[in-house]
């Protein structure tokens, strides 16, 4: 049956939708507790999670120029020079002014090709003041493949953190490895 000239559908098909979307609003208002809030149901009860089964060992510190193992895993950090650079912000939340370019060299002892991408270089100055990353030249982060055997340098620019902080301790990670090698500037 057909109500005016011009449309194309029937009562009993509007009527049905009309009922459809009544039917989902009240599923949908019955599904809620009225206040707008879930309840994620009772809390678990209180314990204790023990101790970490896997951390962190930071390594004494080595100075700079001289190479430092990981020890659980056969390969070495240097760090083979530092040098005062002028920082250009490249991106957002950088500071122009100065800074210290660190070149970092990382040796594969072992017998399988590793990724440079699992390495993370940071610095530190006085009680652990982290001193911000830059992108900025001559910035050049290590990357690509390293054979076993080879060795590769990276570029990673600081702003120091604190002008009176004293020098930057340099604190290499490798993913594959539990320690941390610490680097000494100054040393």
């Amino acid at each position: 049956m057909t109500i005016q000239a011009g449309w194309s559908e029937s009562v009993p098909s509007v009527v049905s939708r009309v009922l459809g979307a009544v039917l989902a609003l009240l599923v949908l208002a019955a599904c809620s507790s009225g206040d707008g809030q879930t309840d994620p149901g009772p809390a678990p009860p209180p314990g204790t999670t023990g101790e970490p089964t896997v951390g962190m060992n930071q390594l004494e510190p080595a100075p700079a120029g001289e190479p430092r193992q990981f020890g659980d895993v056969p390969v070495s950090a240097t760090v083979l020079g530092t040098e005062p650079v002028q920082i250009d912000a490249q991106g957002v939340g950088e500071i122009a002014g100065p800074g210290t370019a660190v070149t970092v060299e990382i040796r594969n002892e072992s017998g399988d090709t590793i990724d440079l991408a699992a390495f993370a270089v940071n610095a530190f100055q006085g009680d652990d003041v982290p001193a911000p990353a830059s992108s900025s030249a001559p910035a050049a982060e290590l990357s690509g493949a390293l054979d076993p055997g080879a060795a590769a340098t990276g570029v990673y620019v600081f702003r120091p953190a604190q002008t009176d902080a004293g020098p930057l301790v340099v604190e290499i990670n490798y993913n594959a490895s539990a320690n941390v090698v610490l680097i000494d500037t100054a040393a």
